[in-house]
Formats: structure tokens, C-alpha cells, sequence
């Protein structure tokens, strides 16, 4: 079997035009990029949406385990950071190769206020799940609208 990547803290994006594309006029998220270095692996495909009480992140990343992906938020950007090995033996010589292998990162700028001790992450079957609660203060809530009460002097 080939070599395990090794995750490093600097950015790699997806270079794709139409993943890029799509970012940017995603409803729930836009798009941080990250400087460029190193091998680019392709970034896995994202879904994303939001609730009353959150959002929610669901990245396709099959045949990778928790230790092969990492989670960061900070300054309102959640980045996922991966790497896909090389699956190949050693010496041998490839004559078609359509899966992704280096290293990934995607980074998101959340679109609120995110309670980040309440974060969860989940990886099942090859997609990455991930809920970010909101903060309180960026929770809708309701007013309730008192009845006034005419004066009867």
C-alpha cells in the first residue's frame, strides 16, 4: 500500500472552477481561501443548511477515518483539513487514476454567530457531519404582545 498523508496547517482549496463557482452563491456559506501550497487534492463535496437553533455541514470524505481529518474554527471560519493516501502499491504503474489523493482543506465563513463549545462532529459511512449550535443571541425568539388595557377613569 502507498504512504499515509500527513496533515500540515497551511491551506489547500479546491481548484475546480465549478466547486468555486458554487461556493460562491451557496445560501448558507461563503467561501475563505486560504494561500495555495503543496499538492492539491480536490475538496470533498459539501451540503450545508440552517435551522432555527443552527447549521449543519455534511462533507462526502470516503475512505478516511477521524484521525485523517481535522476541525478548526476561528474568527467565524470553520476549515476542515484532510488527506487522501495514495492507494496504490509501491512500483506499480497507473493506468487510470480518478480519485483524489493529497491533502484538502475547505474553508467556510459561518453566516452567524456559532456557540462553539456545543459543536458536534460525526463521521459515518464516509460523510463528515458536523452541527454548530447558535448562539442564543443569534436565535430567533418569539415577544410575546400584551393586551393593553384601556383606561377606565
Amino acid at each position: 500500500m502507498g504512504n499515509r498523508c500527513t496533515i500540515t496547517p497551511f491551506g489547500f482549496v479546491d481548484s475546480g472552477l465549478s466547486r468555486l463557482l458554487h461556493d460562491f452563491v451557496a445560501p448558507i456559506a461563503t467561501p475563505v481561501s486560504p494561500p495555495r501550497s503543496g499538492p492539491v487534492a480536490a475538496a470533498p463535496p459539501l451540503s450545508a443548511w440552517e435551522s432555527e437553533s443552527g447549521y449543519g455541514f455534511e462533507f462526502e470524505v470516503p475512505g478516511l477515518a477521524e484521525g485523517d481529518v481535522e476541525l478548526e474554527i476561528l474568527d467565524g471560519v470553520l476549515t476542515v483539513r484532510g488527506c487522501w493516501p495514495a492507494t496504490l502499491p509501491e512500483g506499480v504503474k497507473v493506468l487510470r487514476s480518478e480519485r483524489s489523493t493529497g491533502e484538502f482543506s475547505r474553508a467556510i465563513r459561518l453566516p452567524g454567530l456559532v456557540d462553539d463549545t456545543g459543536v458536534t462532529a460525526e463521521l459515518k459511512n464516509g460523510v463528515l457531519r458536523i452541527e454548530l449550535p447558535k448562539r442564543a443571541e443569534a436565535r430567533p425568539r418569539k415577544i410575546e404582545i400584551s393586551r393593553a388595557v384601556a383606561d377606565r377613569s
